[in-house]
């Protein structure tokens, strides 16, 4: 229904753009004024009237989905209250997770232990809360744009530093794909904020690389976590030898600084 919504709403923004009214597509419909406001309201145009219309403005199906796609209502990211409802029920989250991270309904269940029953509740759950819209025989649409991400201040986030980073980080990072770098320094307030840039392009690297192979199947792709810490910050048993309390604060950014 999403995309039929979407469809409706990409031939009504190419009408308000080129000043067509509902009155001007009536004789094209051969319908009256009322019917072309019922049907678009409704969302009820038939694949016929469609192509009809798309003539009528020279406009192509692939142009037409093009648009259709730009106005679907998309999320970059969940409420603090669907945040929580997600950690409430393990199984919920693990799925929203797979989901997000471009796993296909097939795939989860073949990796985990979920009931017919159980994938369809949880599918409902997420198609209500609008990360995915539920099509038929249960196959999953994602409705997040690429840069969704959690909440940083939100349960999840919360969630992910007292719980899944304890986890991840109970390693020697010696095994075969695994690796560690940490340095220290000292650097100056422009060289932390270069290094800052320098940090969040290695993000959009990562995720680059994220869609680039999500042509293959998750069979041949592995479950990654890349950790990228830096704070202006002293070892605590350091400090312990200071003279005097280290009071230097760094200042908060400007605004011309992010």
């Amino acid at each position: 229904m999403r995309q039929t919504r979407a469809v409706h709403q990409a031939i009504k923004q190419v009408l308000r753009e080129r000043s067509l009214t509902y009155a001007d597509v009536a004789p094209i419909m051969q319908v009256s004024e009322s019917t072309v406001k019922r049907l678009f309201a409704r969302h009820q145009l038939s694949l016929e009237r469609i192509e009809t219309i798309c003539d009528w403005l020279n406009i192509d199906f692939i142009e037409l989905a093009t648009l259709s796609r730009q106005a679907e209502k998309r999320i970059t990211s969940l409420t603090d209250d669907q945040e929580r409802r997600l950690l409430a029920d393990p199984k919920l989250f693990l799925v929203a997770y797979m989901l997000v991270n471009h796993w296909s309904e097939s795939e989860i269940t073949e990796l985990f232990d979920f009931s017919t029953t159980d994938m369809i509740r949880m599918l409902a759950q997420l198609d209500r809360m609008g990360l995915i819209e539920l099509l038929p025989m249960n196959r999953v649409r994602l409705l997040t744009t690429r840069n969704f991400e959690w909440n940083p201040t939100g349960p999840v986030a919360d969630y992910v530093r007292r719980v899944v980073l304890k986890e991840f980080m109970h390693s020697t990072f010696q095994k075969p794909g695994e690796k560690q770098v940490f340095v220290s320094g000292m650097l100056s307030r422009a060289a932390i904020l270069k290094m800052h840039k320098l940090m969040a392009q290695t993000v959009r690297r990562f995720d680059d690389l994220v869609y680039q192979d999500l042509v293959l199947p998750a069979a041949e792709r592995y479950g990654v976590s890349l950790l990228s810490c830096m704070r202006p910050w002293e070892f605590s048993r350091f400090s312990d030898y200071r003279k005097q309390p280290n009071e230097k604060q760094f200042a908060a950014l400007e605004r011309q600084d992010r």
